[in-house]
């Protein structure tokens, strides 16, 4: 039996690489799954989920023995994610486990930015994990089981704003303004016993974001971009029971990004991944 064996959970960005990955490692581990991912690209975002991507996941869910509600909805739409988490919930009985993952990419200097490049970031980055939150939190609450809500996103503190998701400053604003929301949602939630914790990590070996891996010079270890598992391994730690205890935390998975560390760089390393 999984460690996840009759629990449910509800996935954003479920079409893309790394969304799959939690969805069906979830799926493997003995939960059902709510999967939503957008059905275009969010405005002036350049990488949408591929055609299919959605259905993919749902079919690799269902090949891994375990039911699947797939639902396409935006995540600057509060009414549609309201009504996809609704919908998952009644079809599949419970909610237990939210991961919560809303992007986009548009890399540009500070002085290239036109005002709704901040705006579209604000909205979607910031507002949009928010809209997750208040369309599936509740769900949580009145389960009265507990639960975890696991919010992924780049790198992002207040220091590291202006250089994380690959020189984006209105996209590490927003993502750095996280950080109060995960640790006040988590004082809030505590009399609940749901836990709510984020997971901020490097792009991934092909998740399709940029085109393709980042630059292992970015990392302080002698490990290359890490692999979407890497990070989804993360994030099964927090929403099993192996991280009962935990929340209100930021865990980064990026082997000492140069966004995060200070000091020298590990230089000429030869090996690559754990």
């Amino acid at each position: 039996m999984g460690r996840l064996a009759g629990k449910v959970a509800f996935i954003t960005g479920a079409g893309r690489e790394q969304g799959r990955r939690h969805a069906v490692r979830l799926a493997e581990e003995g939960a059902d799954v709510i999967a939503v991912d957008a059905a275009a690209p969010a405005g002036i975002d350049p990488s949408p989920s591929a055609p299919g991507g959605l259905a993919e996941t749902a079919r690799l869910v269902e090949r891994a023995g375990r039911r699947v509600v797939a639902v396409r909805a935006d995540v600057r739409d509060a009414a549609a994610l309201t009504a996809a988490v609704d919908q998952g919930v009644a079809e599949l009985g419970r909610l237990d486990i939210v991961l919560a993952d809303a992007g986009t990419v548009d890399p540009l200097a500070v002085l290239e930015e036109a005002e709704r490049t901040w705006q579209h970031a604000i909205d979607v980055r910031l507002i949009g994990v928010w809209r997750i939150i208040k369309a599936s939190v509740p769900h949580l609450m009145s389960g009265g089981r507990g639960g975890s809500v696991v919010i992924t996103t780049p790198p992002a503190t207040p220091l590291t704003a202006g250089r994380s998701a690959g020189r984006a400053p209105h996209g590490g604003t927003a993502q750095a303004w996280l950080i109060p929301l995960i640790q006040v949602l988590a004082e809030e939630l505590d009399p609940y016993g749901v836990r709510v914790n984020a997971v901020h990590h490097e792009t991934a070996a092909d998740d399709g974001v940029l085109g393709g891996p980042v630059s292992p010079a970015l990392t302080r270890m002698p490990v290359e971009t890490p692999d979407p598992d890497d990070i989804t391994n993360a994030v099964m730690y927090l929403v099993s029971d192996d991280g009962c205890y935990v929340s209100g935390t930021m865990h980064v998975v990026g082997a000492r990004d140069d966004r995060w560390a200070a000091g020298p760089r590990m230089a000429d390393a030869q090996t690559a991944g754990c």
